[in-house]
């Protein structure tokens, strides 16, 4: 058939009376990709037309047919979205929508290498789309850059789902018959064995080693030396411009056994994540880089010795007995007892703030720093209390005549010291000396003063009553016997 055909792929084209194609994107081995006019939506969309000398081929329809069917589930960022599907004229054709960007094979061409720090995030991308066309039940079986669509802002799609092969699929080549491209193909597949998630975990692995040193790992001058090649040959090494954390998770991609491979495409995303950021030391928000021990990077601080600008411990810190109460023992705490790792520091009373500053306290002004000291600075003094005791004593003596001479509060009894003598009476010297009972001897004198004089003045009254005042009988009480 001659591109003079109704169905050659050419500018105007129209498919199923709704997809118009206007400009010729790429041509691959089974088909031409050119970009279209969705005319009933009015959207920009890309369509796969089998190329002319395919039109009318069974195998080659069937083959596009099983592309539609097993890229129509597939709904992932990282994928190209199937949108619609056709046959027309013994030609058929997919509409995908339209990715704007270039392919991974085309910026090799112009760049020949990619650094691990460029490469790295486009395999990870690459790989969540492998994990969702696997969780799908799909195998893609020709990974490579030219499927690799990679957009302006730096997002991977993966296209060209032709070979792919879906869950409970018929073969649909024959026996002793490998589908995929030679160069990407894993070791499994050349020996003839069926196609694995891990087969597209190694053609991704053979795609970074490309991107990495410039070059493909295996070659030969036939396709089937270089498939054998996959299996025979030991990979080379990389570069040491590759770190050795990213070195380490391509080289497990290409392990000849699948079995060596990273278990899934998600868990070789993580792993990649990983080795790149596994060198590269953490950030702060003013983009100096952070120690990862926090720990010793504390100690190192702390260790630190002061510089010029911190003022010297100066003398007043220390707190002398002489500038304290008396029943508060002197504490002080010289630089010389502490660690000798850990340098002496200063803070004013009155400053929270990081940097020493020089302290001025007179010795004169007791420092109370505890809770203890301002209880007992602001309660009464011991002396104070001792007093109080012994009038407490003398008044019990007094009343009662019955309180020991020694008070249970007194720390000579409770440490079982016998009192002088068990019973006493006071001196009239000494109850004359205290003002406590010369002043309550006067009130009760005063006291029973007023009651004898009140009694002297009721008996006076009734007498008087007596003499002169008329008699009143008194009332007569019966009792009855029962």
């Amino acid at each position: 058939m001659t591109p003079t055909t109704p169905m050659a792929p050419r500018t105007g084209l129209l498919l199923g009376g709704r997809y118009e194609l206007t400009t010729r994107i790429a041509v691959g081995g089974m088909g031409e990709v050119w970009q279209a006019v969705d005319r009933r939506l009015g959207r920009t969309v890309a369509a796969k037309v089998l190329r002319p000398e395919l039109v009318g081929d069974a195998l080659f329809l069937a083959r596009l047919r099983t592309e539609a069917r097993n890229t129509a589930g597939l709904q992932h960022q990282n994928v190209a979205m199937l949108l619609d599907h056709g046959e027309q004229e013994g030609s058929g054709y997919l509409v995908m929508e339209l990715v704007l960007g270039e392919t991974l094979a085309d910026r090799l061409d112009r760049e020949e290498t990619l650094s691990a720090g460029e490469l790295v995030p486009l395999l990870v991308q690459a790989c969540r789309g492998l994990h969702a066309a696997h969780t799908a039940g799909v195998v893609h079986r020709d990974v490579k850059p030219a499927n690799v669509m990679i957009t302006p802002e730096g997002t991977v799609k993966l296209t060209d789902f032709g070979i792919s092969l879906g869950t409970n699929q018929a073969p649909m080549t024959s026996a002793g018959m490998v589908m995929g491209t030679a160069q990407y193909l894993p070791p499994e597949q050349a020996m003839g064995r069926a196609a694995t998630p891990a087969g597209d975990v190694y053609a991704l692995g053979i795609l970074a080693y490309e991107c990495l040193v410039g070059h493909r790992p295996f070659t030969g001058s036939t396709q089937v030396d270089i498939a054998f090649a996959h299996v025979n040959q030991p990979l080379p090494p990389l570069p040491a411009s590759v770190p050795a954390p990213v070195a380490a998770v391509v080289e497990r991609m290409l392990a000849k056994d699948p079995a060596g491979r990273p278990a899934s495409a998600l868990v070789c995303a993580r792993e990649l994540e990983a080795a790149l950021y596994a060198g590269s030391p953490r950030r702060s928000r003013r983009g100096q880089p952070e120690p990862r021990n926090g720990s010793s990077a504390v100690r190192t601080l702390l260790a630190t010795p002061p510089t010029a600008t911190r003022a010297a411990p100066g003398p007043a810190r220390a707190r002398s007995a002489e500038s304290r109460p008396a029943s508060t023992p002197a504490r002080t705490r010289s630089a010389e007892s502490r660690p000798a790792s850990t340098p002496a520091r200063t803070r004013s009373a009155g400053s929270r703030s990081a940097v020493a500053t020089p302290e001025v306290v007179s010795p004169a002004v007791p420092v109370i720093q505890t809770r203890r000291e301002l209880r007992s600075a602001g309660g009464r003094s011991a002396e104070l209390r001792r007093r109080a005791v012994a009038v407490r004593r003398k008044l019990v003596a007094v009343v009662g005549r019955l309180a020991p001479d020694v008070d249970p509060a007194d720390p000579a009894r409770r440490q079982g010291a016998a009192p002088a003598s068990r019973w006493r009476l006071p001196t009239w010297a000494e109850l004359a000396s205290d003002r406590v009972w010369l002043g309550s001897m006067a009130v009760i004198l005063l006291v029973l003063t007023i009651l004898v004089a009140a009694a002297l003045g009721s008996l006076g009254g009734a007498d008087s009553s007596a003499a002169g005042g008329p008699a009143v009988p008194y009332p007569t009480i019966s009792v009855k016997d029962d």
